[in-house]
């Protein structure tokens, strides 16, 4: 149980990451735009 909890948290971690990611891509964009 102890093992599948590591994996686990790992994709927690990345989803968290390419979110993070994401919001930052947009916000460039945005100031792109407005310029």
């Amino acid at each position: 149980r102890h093992a599948y909890n590591i994996p686990v948290g790992i994709n927690v971690g990345v989803n968290k990451a390419q979110i993070q990611h994401a919001s930052v891509t947009v916000l460039v964009l945005i100031i792109k735009l407005k310029k």
